[in-house]
């Protein structure tokens, strides 16, 4: 199954919880630069600690624009992780795009 098409089904499952929130963390300046201008912003202020507890320096994203940024991410050549957490509880790895 691609990322993207799970990446995608979880986004839609977890739209019904308003506790959930999603993340992604740039690998690169030219994905950070490209989720900046989709986002209206220029840096990428939140860092927050996974599971493992390794501090991620992440954008918070609507599931809107997760599913955006993962339509795109191969004919933009986009290199990201996304995270979801809940209840701002840690961010758990959902996918990861190199």
């Amino acid at each position: 199954m691609k990322e993207s098409h799970v990446a995608n089904t979880q986004v839609a499952k977890s739209r019904i919880s308003e506790y959930h929130k999603w993340y992604v963390e740039p690998f690169d300046a030219h994905t950070n630069e490209v989720v900046a201008r989709m986002l209206g912003r220029e840096e990428c202020a939140m860092s927050f600690r996974d599971v493992d507890g390794v501090s991620r320096d992440v954008w918070k994203v609507v599931p809107e624009e997760l599913v955006k940024l993962n339509r795109s991410s191969r004919q933009l050549g986009l290199k990201f992780a996304t995270f979801m957490s809940y209840m701002d509880g840690p961010l758990h790895p959902v996918t990861r795009r190199r």
